[in-house]
């Protein structure tokens, strides 16, 4: 997780999953550098971001692959960020029943 290699040094990375309306809420929290709005947008629009604060750069696609992912599967992946203060990511995704409510796969369409 870039959470990691992006927070400072001694501050801690939360990471949770809980079950919430029939879905399934992954939860990371990290107080690092933060991303900016405007790269926010651009993983949101699944383009390709370069963050260029510090020294340090990421290219973005991790966010932007799991926010398609996220949607492939009926969920969506919510960013919270702010510079210098951190990012909480939300991903949720729907708990698959079948009839009798046992979660059943992903489905794939072909």
């Amino acid at each position: 997780l870039k959470a990691f290699k992006f927070s400072h040094a001694g501050t801690p990375v939360t990471i949770s999953c809980k079950i919430e309306d029939d879905h399934w809420v992954l939860h990371v929290v990290d107080r690092g550098r933060g991303i900016t709005s405007e790269d926010v947008r651009r993983i949101d629009a699944h383009t390709q971001f370069m963050r260029k604060t510090y020294e340090q750069q990421s290219s973005g696609l991790g966010l932007a692959i799991a926010s398609r992912l996220a949607e492939r599967y009926r969920g969506d992946l919510h960013i919270n960020s702010r510079l210098n203060a951190g990012t909480d990511i939300y991903v949720r995704l729907p708990i698959p029943f079948i009839d009798d409510r046992k979660p059943k796969g992903p489905e794939i369409s072909k």
